[in-house]
């Protein structure tokens, strides 16, 4: 397993921190509502924001502010103006890296700690009396979600207020709501926080699952209590430069949304021309029937219809004739009937106007109480020949007795789209016929036998096996080790969903030790006190090549080695915390622990002197002198955490490396944006 960890200095290191965010998550006093600040290089209008809050009439707050890694001053600028607020409930946190408006927000609610969250962009504004409007509104009509009115200002100058008698039906179409509007932070224990795929439109994405898991209770205030700036470096205003971003959303939540939308959203991602000038020269409301029409057409008289939608279709929506049935004569001389039942959603919506109480034909109950999550992936391929997306790489030295279960459990996953590559490193057991004769019963599974010219290594081996993947993901999996049957399927859909780089799971030990590790969020700065990620770990193949693949002078602690180096080049981690790797816990294994000091010491400095810019001078200093043989140095006891003063608490060393990966990422330039 990679010398995954020393098992009770992991059980440690994984108490101290999950005690270390109960400290950070308890307080004193509970406030009725968190308000949220994510802040990207808003130096010149986060004073605003904050003061906004601060001017209050209702009282019952926190403001918890989250700089987002910004390139300008922001993050000082508020520390020193919050000095100057010293009675108020105001934190202000740094993410270690750039990762987008959900991450900031995901990052603030870990600490909030109100029952009501309200999320403010830092360039925003609120009035003084939003926060009491916001609670009373709720708490009277036990509301999910209130908004208020809103007005833009700066660049532009106009009122908005959404509608609400029939606001979830829309919500498939447009967003409708504004970011900072309250809603319940209980309800995010049922539909999970910001979707962290979405670097804008998150609020959106949000609505979309209060939707689906029937949270409807929408409760409007009308009165002007959000003020909006609108201006050129506005964060929201990304949206609308990528047009992919909706396609995207739709893909996310395909069982929502009609196969229609689906096919078109499908076609925008794969660079379709005729659906990408769907999303320019139409709006999104109209999306269905567009495609439904083109589905009907054929390829040469794109331009023709093109041209029938503007002189006959178009005139009619425009002029208000949406609960009608239009008939359009294609060049064939067929006619076809579009229907279109839809109210339109522009944002020159005025106050007061009145909805047409029409039904929704697209989906008629789409918010049905208490319905389930869509899957966000579209069916998993079942299998791609010689261009899998998965390479399951085993290295293989004398373990006869274990690698045939080894083998089953990767043929037995319901993710099919993978191939086996074992590599043989010249076992001296009758490992390899073993092998051999297995696979030859397994015909009709992309399973591959190869064999080193001479014993080499654990690391070697796993390049070898790698360089000769076809597979865009690699798993490593030792020998003696297993995959529960929805490993690839799991960590796929995380993999594709989260956009990280390393996906990983909790163990089930079994063998010597039988007990569950449910696993560590990944946390860079964690990973410089333990290793937090076992050997077998999904992850791109682009990382194994930017890194040079596993260091193969490490005979111990190589996957963590490989991890280190993984994230110095901005790679990031993403837990699966469930029990998916089925580790076995034996004398013999592979990747045995170290367990005395001196040898323990000697790996640890090797890791040091290899990752140099993630220790302190000292810890250098102490790691040459073991890898000298100093006596005093190489048998040292505790020696994973000699370097730190001798009572340090674990909250102090984690604060410590914390600094030290953010210091490194800003002297290499390297920005995390996922």
């Amino acid at each position: 397993m990679g010398n995954f960890f020393d098992f009770f200095d992991y059980i440690w290191c994984m108490n101290e921190y999950l005690n270390k965010i109960k400290k950070e998550l308890v307080g004193t006093t509970v406030p009725m509502v968190s308000v949220i600040v994510p802040l990207y290089n808003y130096q010149e209008y986060v004073l605003e924001t904050i003061d906004s809050v601060v001017k209050q009439t209702y009282k019952d707050w926190e403001l918890i502010i989250v700089d987002d890694y910004s390139t300008d001053n922001s993050y000082n600028v508020v520390r020193l103006h919050i000095q100057n607020l010293p009675n108020i409930n105001i934190n202000l946190y740094q993410n270690e890296r750039n990762s987008g408006v959900a991450a900031a927000m995901n990052h603030g609610l870990r600490y909030a700690k109100g029952k009501y969250i309200l999320p403010l962009d830092a360039d925003d504004k609120i009035a003084p009396i939003a926060l009491e409007k916001y609670v009373a509104a709720a708490e009277t009509n036990n509301a999910d979600i209130a908004y208020s009115r809103s007005e833009q200002f700066q660049d532009a100058n106009h009122i908005w207020m959404p509608p609400a008698a029939h606001f979830f039906k829309y919500v498939p179409w447009r967003n409708l709501l504004q970011s900072a509007s309250m809603y319940r932070r209980d309800i995010l224990d049922t539909i999970g926080n910001y979707d962290e795929d979405f670097s804008t439109m998150q609020d959106y994405v949000l609505w979309i699952r209060f939707g689906i898991y029937g949270f409807l209770n929408v409760v409007p205030i009308d009165e002007t209590l959000f003020y909006y700036r609108s201006h050129g470096v506005s964060q929201s205003v990304e949206t609308t430069k990528n047009y992919k971003l909706f396609p995207q959303l739709v893909l996310k939540h395909r069982d929502f949304y009609h196969p229609y939308y689906v096919r078109w959203a499908e076609g925008v991602m794969a660079d379709d021309p005729k659906c990408i000038e769907l999303w320019y020269g139409t709006s999104s409301w109209m999306m269905p029937n567009f495609v439904q029409l083109i589905e009907w057409c054929e390829e040469k008289d794109w331009e023709v219809i093109k041209q029938k939608l503007r002189d006959e279709f178009l005139p009619q929506i425009y002029a208000g004739n949406f609960n009608t049935i239009i008939p359009i004569t294609l060049p064939n001389g067929s006619v076809v009937e579009i229907e279109y039942t839809n109210v339109p959603l522009h944002g020159d919506l005025i106050i007061g106007h009145k909805e047409k109480d029409v039904q929704q034909t697209f989906l008629p109950n789409p918010f049905p109480q208490g319905r389930t999550q869509p899957n966000p992936l579209a069916p998993f391929p079942q299998g791609r020949g010689d261009n899998p997306m998965v390479s399951v790489v085993v290295p293989l030295y004398n373990y006869q007795e274990y690698v045939l279960e080894t083998i089953d459990s990767v043929v037995k996953q319901t993710y099919k789209d993978w191939e086996l590559i074992i590599v043989d490193d010249c076992s001296t057991d009758n490992s390899y016929n073993v092998v051999r004769l297995h696979i030859q019963n397994l015909q009709g599974y992309n399973i591959r036998l190869e064999h080193n010219a001479r014993n080499v290594g654990l690391s070697a081996t796993r390049n070898a096996g790698i360089s000769k993947a076809n597979g865009k993901y690699i798993l490593p999996l030792d020998a003696d080790d297993m995959l529960a049957p929805t490993y690839l399927e799991r960590t796929m859909a995380e993999m594709l969903a989260s956009g990280a780089d390393m996906v990983y799971t909790g163990l089930q030990c079994f063998g010597d030790e039988n007990n569950i590790i449910q696993g560590i969020p990944y946390d860079a700065a964690l990973m410089l006190l333990i290793n937090i990620m076992p050997s077998c770990s999904l992850f791109k193949r682009e990382v194994w090549e930017n890194v040079g693949g596993y260091d193969e002078s490490f005979t111990q602690a190589e996957d963590y080695n490989f991890w280190l180096s993984s994230m110095q080049n901005g790679f990031i981690g993403k837990l699966v915390a469930e029990p998916l790797v089925l580790y076995r816990v034996h004398s013999d294994s592979m990747s045995h622990e170290v367990d005395d000091y001196a040898k323990g010491n000697e790996m640890q400095a090797k890791l040091m002197l290899a990752h140099r810019e993630l220790f302190e001078e000292q810890q250098v200093e102490w790691a040459e002198q073991v890898i000298a043989r100093v006596p005093e140095a190489l048998n040292m006891p505790n020696n994973k955490h000699v370097f730190y003063s001798p009572n340090a608490t674990f909250e102090q060393k984690y604060e410590k490396n914390k600094q030290i990966v953010i210091d490194y990422y800003r002297k290499h330039n390297i920005i995390i944006t996922k």
